[in-house]
């Protein structure tokens, strides 16, 4: 057990995406005029999927989303106008918004990357990007005042009173209908001088729509391999939905993730929950229930910050719920009733922060029965078994609540039937006192092995202390996910002031396998600077004693065994601060061993000295025009006879704006592996990759552009060569898309200069239909001068069927969202509907929720909300003054309106 990884020095691990950070233009528009840009914004972006991610710090003072988040809980809330989207962090997860997910989350350099949903949910901005371009764009009204609470709860109420009347617009369909049909063919054509030539046709075929209370979808992927005469079929996705009376249930494809036992995997089969969106089990929260009268006006508090104001307007006992607490702290709970008479009656409350302590009521059970495997190492058509499982979370009172992860499976390789199971009670035992009770189980069914998880919290205004018991035999190990052994750990947190806090944690790890001994007993004193949600500062003291036993060491040719005493100390620094200007992470490790044997020879190879971890990363924009990045990622292990093992990365970039659409940008790469070694001829060995390039972009007329790049590359393992490259592009005025010619010059140490070039197309045209034609000739091998020859054509295009209209799409390989549809039109008869030859209305601003959309030309809107909900439908009164009869849209089918 490597004692590095037994308390996190920092809460939030960070990622190693394999692809860098694209550099690019931020453009704010309202009514086509520019607002403001950024030359120097960051995102991610996916091209094999198409999804972009955009960074939460950067974006949201742009769009006034306010953002907080948690380091304790690992949660970041964004919030707008009366929205909000939590995120488990530590999980990746955005809760409560499953379908999201996909475009999975990435932290790096202290920096929060996000799907773009995130920020159009929150806002009724477009955010569209053009990689050819490389622009953002933002498109919306910023001058506008945010969306008020009055309005909401104007809005609000105006919807409770359509609900209650029972008018909902639009036709429910009954019976089997087609919503939408997604295709996109491509054909790929390639010639190598080394291997055979490749050509195929490849067709991905998408239906999506409703069987009464169902809604479908159904994805199928065709691949015809013209010179080998195969076809190939799969069906990428068959899934059927059905969310009714607050239950989700699933037949067909879903991602489950069982964090205790089975973890993340792919299933076909039945998923079925109740209720449809369960409780966040990253927040605690509490409910406080007290006795009221007619117009008494009631007001919480908690930890001195007001909560939550209510005028009751009726006698009895009157609940809150869903109040949020500070984990692990005890939490100040202040009750202010204050009568109609004028008397003001304070009731004070004590209460432990704990998340495995649920609100009564809370009822939540998920069961999953079919085929599953796990997408990291299984192959696309291979799945590993059989499979039932069931999660439950039931508070039987405030005090008691039970939860159980249970799964029974097969799996196919070993003819093998395995139970695992966590199951366990939480008890609040006092105000401040909250007990954790867990049995852990897994094994063959036949042949069960047993574990147990005790911890007890005890919580102080500021600080806590949390006492943890963990026992896991070995063959329970490879059927959880927690570490096999005995563990024992007392935490300890005291907060100094606002700022400052102080951590210790004390704690002994036992192995319980056979015939092996390792006993470590650790102590963490840890200084913690926490100013504000942005910035985080922490200082570490760690000391280790591990006895450990080697059976298999060398002496004078004979193998022996030996127990072994380490003592280790170490030293650990976390640093992450945000500005306006620059961002700056860190966290540096570096640990001493000293290793005794008990016995009298010693080992005659090397042992482990010192251990130093680092990575840095520094991104600083300088005035108007510039910026500077850089990244250094390292471990290195010293031994005894001073020889080392090394593995470092750099990466920096200079970047130049020279105005709106030029940029020059110097960029250096290394990563080096070596180690203290010699080779047979007499030279350390090493791996080593480097790579620098100097690149200008220019953009005229929002119609051209020309790239040009000069590039070094070494390596020990390839060839090493010097390239240049020069392409340029035409953008096309009307519509998304271009046209690009390219050509690198390839110049390499060893073999023939080569030359590569291309010419690729991508179109967007009015009616969402996309052409992608990309026909290249590249030189891939220097030494026997080989080359590759491909042509590639892709088309794709999607329809959306409402009522007797067909509106046109883009092709989307993920479930598409809902569609409300409608006309605005001149009633010119007064009689209330829309009449043949009647005149529809083109630019008018209409509101769905939050969400903006203005009629076309034709007096159609369009908006694709993102949940099934009530959504009130009007003009945008805030940008027209008019007079229409209010409509409520009860969304969970695609509806359509005139």
């Amino acid at each position: 057990m490597g004692s590095s990884n037994l308390i996190r020095a920092h809460p939030l691990e960070e990622d190693q995406p394999e692809i860098e950070t694209n550099i690019v233009l931020l453009t704010l528009l309202e009514d086509n005029h520019l607002v403001e840009n950024d030359p120097f914004f960051e995102l991610y972006y996916f091209p094999d999927h198409d999804y972009i991610l955009l960074p939460a710090n950067l974006l949201s003072p742009y769009l006034a989303v306010e953002m907080n988040f948690q380091r304790e809980l690992g949660l970041l809330t964004l919030s707008k106008n009366n929205l909000e989207v939590k995120i488990d962090l530590s999980a990746r997860k955005y809760l409560g918004h499953e379908n999201w997910d996909q475009e999975k989350i990435i932290i790096f350099g202290g920096e929060f990357y996000l799907s773009k949903s995130v920020f159009e949910y929150l806002t009724d901005y477009q955010i569209s990007w053009s990689n050819s371009l490389q622009e953002l764009t933002i498109t919306g009204d910023f001058t506008k005042d945010d969306f008020s609470t009055d309005e909401f709860e104007s809005e609000s109420k105006k919807k409770q009173k359509l609900k209650d009347q029972d008018q909902f617009s639009g036709e429910k369909l009954a019976g089997f209908t087609l919503n939408s049909v997604h295709y996109r063919v491509g054909f790929e054509l390639s010639e190598d001088d080394l291997f055979e030539s490749q050509q195929e046709l490849t067709t991905e075929l998408n239906f999506y729509g409703r069987f009464k209370n169902w809604a479908y979808s159904l994805n199928n992927d065709f691949n015809y391999n013209l010179k080998s005469n195969n076809f190939d079929y799969k069906l990428d996705n068959l899934e059927l939905k059905s969310c009714e009376n607050n239950n989700l249930l699933i037949i067909g494809d879903y991602d489950f993730n069982f964090a205790k036992t089975i973890v993340q995997n792919e299933m076909q089969g039945i998923y079925y929950r109740i209720p449809e969106k369960l409780s966040y089990k990253l927040i605690p929260y509490t409910e406080i229930e007290i006795p009221v009268e007619l117009d008494d006006e009631v007001s919480i508090y908690v930890n001195n910050k007001f909560v939550h104001k209510e005028i009751i307007k009726a006698t009895g006992n009157y609940q809150f719920k869903n109040i949020e607490l500070r984990l692990n702290y005890l939490n100040k709970i202040e009750v202010v009733k204050l009568s109609a008479a004028g008397e003001e009656i304070k009731e004070l409350k004590y209460l432990a922060g704990s998340t495995t302590i649920l609100q009564s009521g809370i009822k939540e059970t998920e069961f999953l029965m079919g085929r599953y495997r796990n997408t990291s190492y299984s192959d696309d058509n291979d799945w590993e078994g059989n499979f039932i499982a069931l999660r439950s979370n039931y508070a039987l009172n405030r005090r008691l609540t039970f939860h159980t992860e249970t799964a029974y499976l097969t799996k196919q390789d070993i003819d093998r039937n395995i139970l695992t199971t966590v199951t366990g009670i939480s008890l609040r035992a006092a105000d401040r006192t909250v007990i954790n009770l867990d049995f852990l189980a897994g094994g063959e069914s036949d042949n069960l092995q047993l574990g147990s998880e005790i911890s007890i919290l005890y919580a102080l205004i500021n600080g806590y202390c949390r006492a943890v018991y963990l026992n896991v035999p070995p063959e329970v190990e490879d059927y959880l996910t927690q570490e096999e052994g005995t563990n024992i750990s007392l935490n300890f947190k005291f907060d100094l002031n606002k700022r400052f806090s102080m951590q210790s944690i004390v704690g002994q790890h036992k192995t319980l396998v056979t015939d092996d001994i390792e006993e470590i007993d650790y102590y963490i004193l840890r200084l913690i600077d926490n100013p504000d949600w942005r910035h985080y500062r922490s200082f570490s003291l760690y000391y280790q004693k591990e006895l450990s036993y080697f059976p298999f060491l060398e002496y004078n040719n004979e193998l022996y065994g030996a127990l072994a005493n380490n003592k280790r100390p170490g030293i650990g620094l976390a640093y992450n601060l945000y500005g306006n200007s620059y961002r700056i992470a860190a966290d540096l490790k570096h640990y001493r061993n000293n290793i005794e044997f008990t016995n009298e020879q010693s080992p005659l190879y090397k042992q482990l000295l010192n251990e130093s971890t680092a990575e840095v990363n520094i991104y600083k924009r300088l005035g108007e025009n510039l910026l500077f990045s850089l990244g250094y990622d390292g471990e290195k292990d010293k031994y005894d006879d001073q020889s080392y093992d090394y593995e470092r990365s750099y990466d920096g970039q200079l970047k130049l704006s020279l105005g709106e659409r030029t940029a020059i940008t110097l960029s250096a790469e290394r990563t080096k592996e070596d180690e203290d070694e010699l080779n047979e001829d007499n030279e350390n060995i090493a791996d080593l990759e480097t790579i620098k390039s100097l690149s200008l972009n220019y953009y005229w007329n929002s119609d051209y552009s020309i790239k040009a790049e000069l590039k070094d590359y070494s390596s020990t393992n390839l060839i090493d060569y010097q390239s240049f490259y020069l392409g340029g592009s035409y953008y096309f005025p009307v519509n998304p898309g271009s046209i690009t010619l390219f050509g690198e010059y390839i110049l390499p140490v060893e073999g023939e200069n080569g030359i590569s070039f291309g010419i690729s197309c991508d179109k967007v045209f009015t009616n969402k239909n996309e052409l992608t034609i990309e026909l290249a000739r590249e030189y891939n091998d220097y030494q026997l001068e080989g080359y590759e020859n491909y042509l590639t054509i892709t088309y794709s295009q999607a329809f959306a069927f409402l009522g007797d209209i067909i509106i046109k799409d883009n092709f989307n390989d993920r479930s598409p969202r809902s569609i409300v549809a409608g006309y605005v039109y001149l009633d010119q008869n007064y009689n209330g509907i829309m009449d043949a030859g009647e005149k529809r209305l083109n630019n008018i601003p209409m509101r769905l929720g939050n969400m903006i959309s203005r009629t076309n030309k034709d007096g159609l809107f369009v908006f694709k909300p993102y949940f099934n909900d009530l959504y009130l439908l009007d003009f945008d009164y805030r940008n027209l003054i008019a007079v229409m009869y209010n409509k409520l849209c009860k969304l969970n089918i695609d509806i359509f309106l005139k």
